[in-house]
């Protein structure tokens, strides 16, 4: 974010526009599931918003992405091919 800083707030307002469309541009599809989630069911959102902070902010925490995506594409699966078992 240093490189693109500039003074005043034009500078400032420039800067976080520019964030925001690297941030919106980046993870659109995160932020769609995040939602979803939370529509759905407060829970299921809460223990995304704790996976990603794990990954994201724990030392190896990216070794939980391969797992927490084999878990999860396991329960799509599931939910497919028989959904009464997940209620």
């Amino acid at each position: 974010m240093l490189r693109f800083y500039r003074s005043g707030a034009i500078g400032g307002l420039k800067l976080g526009l520019g964030h925001a469309m690297f941030c919106l541009g980046c993870c659109w599809a995160l932020m769609l599931v995040m939602f979803a989630a939370g529509v759905a069911h407060l829970y299921w959102m809460a223990l995304l918003a704790l996976i990603m902070l794990i990954e994201t902010t724990f030392p190896k925490g990216d070794r939980l992405v391969y797992p927490v995506g084999a878990i999860f594409a396991l329960l799509a699966l599931t939910t497919l091919v028989a959904p009464g078992l997940l209620v």
